[in-house]
């Protein structure tokens, strides 16, 4: 496939590409369609339009569907081993969708179940199995997230696989949202 070069170097990808269609098949609601970057668009200079979205503010806009790389450390899931490089399909969001988001934060990465995701891309580009596990600390201590199939093991005072010690939980499909995570509640109980 070939696409024009757009902002930053970045290839920016066809409106009359299946990637194009995939981006659009679930476009937030509410989020205005821009005009020309719709997929099937038969204009051979046409870049196909993304639409990040902010969960906290939630707002949405626009912005070309790009190519660029992305570089991590690979692992064994208890120690990083060596540097990995590959190209991911993303977008730019505009200024101001990062505002209400935690300072230091430079965007949003989507973990849902589509296509597109960050563990979906992944999963593909590397090889790897189509799950991930997220460490999300309080105190502003950074987190980390790790892509694959495990083991799933964070460095502490007793550094213990969490796919072995936490407890799973199932995940259920709803078919009117295929993309995001659902789980079954039985009860939620405060003060305990």
């Amino acid at each position: 496939m070939t696409a024009r070069l757009g902002l930053y170097g970045h290839h920016t990808i066809p409106c009359k590409s299946s990637v194009c269609k995939v981006n659009n098949r679930n476009r937030p609601a509410g989020c205005a369609s821009a005009n020309g970057g719709e997929p099937g668009n038969a204009d051979p200079h046409c870049a196909c339009t993304a639409y990040p979205y902010n969960p906290l503010g939630g707002h949405c806009g626009n912005g070309d569907l790009t190519v660029f790389p992305l570089s991590a450390n690979a692992t064994d899931g208890e120690h990083p081993l060596f540097p990995v490089s590959f190209n991911v399909i993303g977008s730019c969001a505009p200024q101001g969708l990062l505002q209400s988001l935690p300072e230091g934060a430079a965007g949003v990465a989507g973990l849902s179940r589509l296509p597109l995701s960050l563990p979906s891309q992944v999963a593909s580009k590397l090889k790897v199995a189509k799950q991930f596990a997220l460490c999300l600390p309080s105190g502003g201590n950074t987190g980390v997230a790790v892509f694959g199939g495990g083991p799933f093991v964070l460095q502490s005072a007793h550094p213990e696989n969490l796919a072995q010690v936490q407890p799973s939980l199932p995940l259920v499909k709803n078919p009117k949202n295929p993309g995001a995570y659902y789980f079954r509640v039985r009860g939620i109980a405060f003060n305990q």
